[in-house]
């Protein structure tokens, strides 16, 4: 292709990208301000922590929810020692504390966005920099984490800093930050059995003690009975098939409402865990973490969206080493298909239903991608393979 040729092409793309931002910038600003900020989950925190201050139950099926009626049976399925992020904000009103929630989780995909930058030791060149950015201003996993007030951006920053460790062979800080991050998220628990195959022993040793020590904090804080009144609300999870939730369990939960779908979805999810696992001792620190992180949210029971946050980082790295096809790109498909807060209906038939679950269809597109030897590479030096601590 002419020189020419391509420096046109690539300013359009530039241009392109650039405008695509702006706008997910305004919509997502525009849908910000305009949330219905009581049927947000950041309501449901902050109800929880208010509830805690007011010296009644943190835990309960039915806390009331400002009056929205759409939450009148939420239960809240965070530990207690998460709601240590929330307090600061619970003195503030509801709608300004939401607002805070949402600058100070962008604040952190910020940060994060710089430290995957350094670790992959990346340049800032205009067009692959537009690209990600209108990719990821417009991914479904932005517009979640915003619309609903969720963690995610913040439950990625342990998670992030785990994969920068391990990747630089410091398995033991890796293991810390996955057991903090797991003492929150239980599905991240996935990473552990790897360090044990692998003889990471200390890291496992380090994530255990982090892991206990967090919910020791939460504890001595909110008092014993918080956390068994959260073991307890733990077991209610009444919206799993949503078409937000991008598990396996869902999908089964869409397609198949009664017997034998529990049996199907838990079976399945047995053993695509396993076959995770069994790859992920196959492959190097990147390429094993991407597989990891995208199995734990494909396999878990919530999968939600919002936290395909923790996926970005290896995946990062593993298109910046070009190891990923071209035909990967598809993929930003359903990474970029828009929330709604119903479920869409376009064609009118049983076609709907494959489109209502194309973050499934995405996630296990990508899980399917990562277990080929596509991503694979030959001879990787020893030093970049997980050591035993």
């Amino acid at each position: 292709m002419p020189e020419r040729v391509v420096h046109w092409w690539r300013l359009g793309v530039i241009l392109i990208s650039a405008a695509a931002s702006l706008w997910a910038i305004l919509r997502l600003t525009v849908r910000s301000v305009g949330r219905q900020f009581i049927w947000t989950d950041y309501a449901l925190f902050y109800a929880t922590v208010h509830r805690w201050l007011d010296g009644v139950p943190m835990y309960g099926k039915s806390i009331p929810m400002f009056g929205a009626p759409r939450i009148t049976e939420s239960a809240n399925f965070n530990p207690p020692q998460f709601h240590l992020l929330v307090w600061p904000f619970s003195y503030l009103p509801l709608w300004p504390g939401l607002l805070l929630w949402q600058c100070v989780s962008i604040l952190a995909g910020v940060a994060l966005v710089v430290v995957v930058v350094r670790a992959l030791g990346l340049k800032w060149s205009a067009l692959p920099a537009m690209l990600a950015a209108a990719i990821l201003l417009n991914s479904a996993a932005l517009s979640s984490t915003l619309w609903f007030g969720q963690i995610s951006l913040l439950l990625a920053v342990p998670v992030t800093l785990a994969w920068r460790a391990s990747r630089q062979g410091r398995s033991n800080e890796a293991g810390a930050w996955m057991g903090l991050a797991a003492s929150i998220k239980p599905f991240l628990l996935v990473v552990f059995p790897y360090l044990l195959f692998t003889r990471q022993w200390r890291a496992v040793l380090w994530g255990g003690l982090s892991w206990a020590a967090s919910f020791a904090v939460g504890v001595a804080v909110f008092g014993p009975a918080a956390l068994m009144q959260w073991l307890d609300a733990a077991r209610w999870p009444t919206w799993q098939s949503h078409f937000h939730n991008a598990s396996f369990h869902a999908y089964v939960g869409r397609v198949m409402w009664e017997w034998p779908g529990e049996i199907v979805a838990s079976t399945g999810a047995a053993v695509g865990l396993l076959v995770t696992l069994w790859l992920a001792l196959k492959r190097d620190a990147d390429a094993a973490w991407a597989l990891l992180m995208t199995g734990a949210l494909l396999w878990a029971p919530l999968g939600w969206v919002y936290y395909e946050w923790i996926i970005v980082p290896p995946i990062a790295a593993l298109i910046a080493a070009r190891r990923l096809p071209r035909a990967a790109w598809l993929l930003v498909i359903p990474f970029v298909w828009p929330i709604n807060g119903y479920p869409v209906r376009i064609t009118g038939t049983l076609l709907d239903g494959q489109i209502r679950s194309i973050y499934f269809w995405g996630l296990l597109g990508l899980w399917l991608l990562l277990c080929s030897s596509a991503v694979t590479r030959a001879g990787v030096p020893t030093s970049e393979r997980p050591a035993p601590a």
